[in-house]
């Protein structure tokens, strides 16, 4: 039988066109969020906060991040790894990035340092969105979930807690030592890397020790040295460090219009009229 097909290799090199154009016509959120940010965001309030006219490497654009950001958020991905990995294949996030490559770690700092002019961006573009008829607030509905924090039981704990465990700490460094005098250059080095974990797990309990001694941290209930801003949170019949966080919700548009976690305000900032 002689057949022809086509010739057929994915192992080739190739590359993938894409037109600005196409990618907005066929993503109106995608439009609508890059539309908003240009036109309505300014980036002085980020531009004060950046020092590398002189030297220094170049800082992304704040109009990128953003756009990555709520973009992300809007599409349920939350995951900073996910959004480095999406800006290199998905023509979505080439698009709002201009093909840049952006790591993890950059969106992740972004965010940190940023946190309130974001904060700010997404009143803007609630007030935005009620202007034009989108949402108009007379109807807002509010849930929540519970939701773990990063906050491993090793750094958790309360005043009484993490007395004790500097104590145990101190009684390991001290066998330690006592050990390390008889014992060969292996051990001594294994236990030389051991006391530096040790004298830092103990370092980072006293700092919050001497805190609460000055009133500069809580000493009721238990906390969290990774995640200072959890709380102890009951779900079911389980109890773990996390946070109750809710979202307000508008009613006419489904659009969120508003957010709180742990005991902060629900709509912050935002547009009511």
């Amino acid at each position: 039988m002689n057949v022809r097909y086509r010739s057929y290799n994915p192992e080739g090199a190739y590359f993938t066109l894409i037109d600005p154009r196409d990618v907005k016509k066929r993503n109106p959120l995608l439009k609508a969020i890059d539309s908003f940010v240009d036109e309505h965001v300014s980036v002085e309030p980020f531009s004060e906060r950046v020092s590398n006219e002189i030297d220094g490497a170049p800082a992304v654009h704040p109009r990128m991040m953003l756009k990555i950001l709520f973009y992300s958020y809007a599409k349920g991905v939350y995951s900073s790894r996910e959004m480095e990995d999406r800006m290199r294949w998905d023509p979505n996030y080439i698009y709002l990035s201009a093909n840049q490559s952006v790591d993890h770690s950059t969106i992740c700092n972004f965010i940190l340092k940023y946190g309130e002019e974001i904060k700010r961006v997404f009143s803007q573009l609630v007030y935005v969105m009620a202007k034009m008829g989108y949402v108009d607030m007379d109807f807002v509905a509010v849930d929540g979930t519970k939701i773990k924090a990063n906050a491993g039981k090793r750094f958790t704990g309360s005043v009484a807690e993490f007395k004790e465990k500097r104590w145990k700490i101190e009684e390991r460094i001290e066998r330690i030592l006592q050990h390390t005098v008889d014992e060969g250059p292996e051990f001594k080095a294994r236990s030389e890397k051991k006391l530096d974990s040790l004298e830092r797990e103990k370092a980072r309990i006293q700092t919050f020790l001497d805190e609460v001694e000055k009133g500069g941290a809580t000493a009721n209930g238990k906390v969290s040295l990774t995640d200072r801003d959890a709380c102890m949170v009951k779900d079911k019949d389980s109890k773990y460090m996390g946070y109750n966080c809710q979202i307000a919700v508008d009613e006419k548009a489904h659009a969120i219009v508003g957010l709180r976690y742990s005991m902060r305000p629900l709509i912050e900032g935002c547009y009511s009229q």
